[in-house]
């Protein structure tokens, strides 16, 4: 059975992703550092996993519990290229999906960015979700989930 799950510490969108996880009755697990932990909320298939507070901790542990076919929601690049590995399927907040094609490009744009960080240069960080990044994460998701039960409970 496919999971969501979704590198908490840092991701806007834990409630929406939730509700439409809930409407598919799919297991989502919100997997958040011991510093960024947040209450439980009431839904049947939601699992909430803490791990230490250490840097890649959440990292590490999402992709060790990614399995075919799940998908991994996250705006770190390189977690989202381990999962490519693992054959999940890795999304990001703003419903994006990361795939071989647009991977290599978008490593090569953090590697640049923090080389500038590092020599001294300020550089911008990503945008506040809007109303429409919500609405293609709302849609993306509906389609990778509708797709993978769609395969595996399909009626003969």
């Amino acid at each position: 059975m496919v999971k969501i799950l979704v590198d908490a510490d840092s991701c806007p969108v834990k409630n929406l992703i939730t509700e439409i996880a809930n409407l598919r009755q799919v297991e989502v697990w919100l997997v958040a550092s011991l510093a960024h932990a947040s209450p439980a909320q009431p839904f049947p298939f939601l699992r909430q996993v803490q791990v230490d507070s250490f840097p890649q901790a959440v990292d590490l542990y999402v992709a060790n519990h990614t399995n075919p076919g799940d998908i991994v929601i996250t705006g770190d690049f390189g977690l989202a290229a381990v999962v490519l590995a693992r054959r999940g399927i890795p999304v990001s907040p703003r419903g994006l999906i990361y795939h071989a094609r647009n991977i290599d490009a978008m490593l090569e744009q953090r590697h640049m960015a923090g080389r500038l960080r590092r020599g001294g240069c300020r550089v911008k960080g990503p945008r506040a979700i809007s109303k429409t990044d919500r609405q293609r994460l709302f849609r993306v998701l509906l389609c990778l989930l509708d797709n993978s039960q769609g395969v595996k409970g399909q009626e003969p």
